[in-house]
């Protein structure tokens, strides 16, 4: 189980290191790709057949956002909105975290 997550995530991350080498991109597109990809490749039954076989390999990388970001849509459009405010209430309180956070360090900074 450990061998396949490492296995799996390290070769995405491998493919997705080379197409930053190669294509010069920035890495927040590469990462909006990561995330497009995800989406994209989540109805057609890639990326949970991905997490099925690489689990926390997969589950922690962006593509696995993009994945979220669908199954949440879908919950959506089905009819169940709780998804969609579980992810809402999960950003607004990292974003406050953040916010926090930068608040404390300005405050030490000026010391």
């Amino acid at each position: 189980m450990f061998l396949n997550a490492f296995l799996l995530g390290g070769t995405i991350c491998v493919i997705f290191q080379i197409f930053l080498i190669i294509s010069k991109i920035d890495p927040p597109r590469i990462i909006l790709f990561g995330f497009f990809l995800g989406a994209v490749l989540t109805p057609p039954g890639i990326i949970p057949a991905l997490v099925k076989a690489g689990h926390a390999g997969i589950a922690v990388m962006v593509v696995n956002a993009g994945h979220a970001s669908e199954e949440t849509s879908e919950a959506l459009l089905a009819g169940n909105p709780l998804p969609l405010l579980l992810v809402i209430g999960l950003f607004a309180v990292l974003t406050l975290i953040g916010i926090c956070a930068g608040a404390i360090r300005a405050a030490i900074s000026k010391k």
